[in-house]
């Protein structure tokens, strides 16, 4: 809604803007001199020696006449020499490249609630607003060379957008609520604002200073340094009712509350921050929509690679999920941390977006409702006794697979509350995600150790807590179950036992007869695989020694 309020700008202005009447920036119509000026720089440009256009990127070919009216307007008959030292910093700092190099940096700069810098939908004459809160920043937290590309980034990115420098200003809000002494910044203003004004004349409009005191007179005696006369007249120091002030070019719904508005900052910066990810992860699925099934980018996990109807239908989930409302955000937290290959393991297994999507909030509620996001942290030591652990993770196997291994002869029914043994299992898959990247990146191979075990320690009750967990809340995330050894008992358990089981999890079951150490060290390394079961290591804490 902000980018429509913008109207309904290119996604590239430099590719596809063309100009109608007079060459203008800024509310300031070309004369005839500096339409001549332009034509001449122009030229001037064709003319660059080799020797010093090496050192300059392509950006010096792109300029419109618009950018080059830009540093006329500016600096006069001084103006191809600035662009041309626009031309080599650009080249020095990687300008050009910037959206591409720094977005993973600059896409999440500041922590999360405490942004400094915001950008809202443009004013009442169609700028862009920057609005800068002052008392959230810090001197010295950041690097002032470092918060100055920041700046030159979502300057850069501005400009893709909403055609900043070609046919717009921005417009700057300056709230100083809270701010004192302690916010203020020399030494990041020394290395900003030359920059900013250097290469990009005139992109600033107007910039509005709200609410002022003794303070910050002092540091606009700095600032006033820096400034040119004409730069300085566009800065406008807000006294008295500034709220009635910016109501006459921005919109109340664009102004902070705390300056008399009514935008609450911290909500919009929450909802832009949902955005920015549905925007990233959307762009990762229109990356991979250009890929073949089978080639290397395209969305998969396991043995299945997304169709591109698959795509499409994780993008309208992505959506869906970044439309939520307040309440449901409050609702299914978890859902605004799931990656695009979380939706696919859920939409593999049931196949429409309106049963995943049902699906996903089940799933959602249930981790909320039993804090599984906060599992980890909770010591769950004391569920089995000292070297009796029936259920333990190993490294991965030969196939990448972390393993998961269940001691069922240790097991005694009714001896441990199958919901308390169930959350134990689910503390372990929560531990191997992060350190495994199971359920993203790998699939897990779970091992049923039955030796020693018998119809004694058979616990019907604990499967029908644990099995339909596993599948309903982690699909997919178990690759193959090897079941290890097996005899006519365990048959007669098994056909009983399976029906708990979905088709797609029993036709993951392997039945290991006879030699099970040979069957299992096919596909995991004799380090790994414990000794009981044929391997070379031992595990105290489950009583392989």
């Amino acid at each position: 809604q902000q980018q429509d309020t913008a109207g309904a700008a290119p996604t590239s202005w430099e590719g596809g803007y063309q100009r109608t009447g007079p060459l203008q920036f800024g509310g300031i119509v070309a004369t005839k001199e500096q339409i001549a000026q332009v034509e001449e720089i122009r030229g001037q440009i064709a003319n660059i020696a080799p020797a010093e256009r090496a050192k300059m990127t392509d950006w010096v070919d792109t300029l419109l006449d618009e950018d080059i009216f830009r540093y006329v307007v500016q600096f006069k008959r001084s103006a191809f020499q600035k662009i041309k030292e626009t031309a080599v910093f650009r080249a020095e700092e990687g300008i050009d490249q910037i959206l591409q190099t720094d977005a993973d940096k600059f896409e999440r700069y500041f922590e999360a609630g405490k942004e400094e810098i915001v950008y809202l939908a443009p004013d009442k004459l169609d700028r862009p607003i920057l609005l800068y809160r002052s008392a959230y920043h810090w001197p010295g937290v950041q690097d002032p060379k470092e918060y100055t590309r920041y700046i030159l980034y979502q300057t850069e990115k501005t400009r893709q957008r909403y055609g900043l420098g070609i046919t717009r200003q921005s417009c700057v809000i300056v709230e100083r609520i809270g701010s004192g002494h302690k916010n203020q910044d020399p030494a990041l203003l020394k290395v900003l604002l030359p920059t900013v004004l250097s290469h990009y004349p005139m992109y600033i409009g107007d910039v509005y200073i709200a609410p002022i005191s003794t303070v910050f007179f002092i540091v606009w005696k700095l600032i006033q340094l820096i400034l040119d006369e004409a730069t300085k007249k566009r800065f406008h120091l807000l006294k008295g009712d500034y709220t009635a002030q910016l109501l006459e070019v921005i919109e109340p719904d664009s102004i902070p509350d705390t300056l008399g508005g009514s935008l609450d900052v911290a909500d919009f910066c929450a909802k832009q921050r949902a955005l920015d990810k549905v925007d990233m992860t959307l762009g990762k699925l229109e990356d991979q929509m250009l890929e073949t099934n089978g080639k290397e980018g395209a969305l998969s996990y396991g043995d299945k690679v997304a169709s591109p109807d698959q795509l499409v239908a994780v993008a309208e989930l992505q959506v869906g999920i970044a439309s939520f409302s307040d309440s449901d955000n409050a609702d299914f937290p978890w859902l605004a941390t799931l990656q695009n290959v979380d939706i696919f393991r859920f939409l593999t297994v049931h196949g429409t977006v309106e049963r995943t999507m049902q699906a996903l909030k089940e799933t959602a509620r249930w981790r909320k409702e039993e804090n599984i996001d906060s599992v980890l942290d909770e010591d769950l030591s004391h569920v089995f006794a000292e070297g009796k652990k029936e259920v333990f993770i190993l490294p991965r196997d030969k196939l990448g697979r972390p393993i998961v291994v269940y001691r069922s002869a240790l097991h005694v029914p009714n001896k441990i509350d199958p919901k308390l043994f169930t959350r134990y299992v689910v503390q372990q898959v929560e531990g191997a995600r992060g350190e495994y990247g199971l359920g993203t990146t790998s699939q897990a191979s779970f091992i049923v150790d039955r030796v020693g075990s018998g119809a004694k320690n058979q616990d019907v009750n604990l499967l029908r807590e644990l099995v339909p967990t596993l599948q309903k809340h982690y699909p997919q995330t178990i690759d193959k179950i090897y079941v290890a050894p097996v005899n006519t008992v365990f048959f007669i358990i098994w056909s009983v036992c399976k029906l708990l089981f979905d088709q797609d999890t029993q036709a993951r079951v392997v039945l290991i007869k006879g030699d099970i150490g040979e069957e299992l060290l096919k596909v995991t390394p004799p380090e790994v695989l414990p000794k009981n079961l044929g391997g070379a290591r031992a595990v105290p804490e489950a009583g392989v020694l």
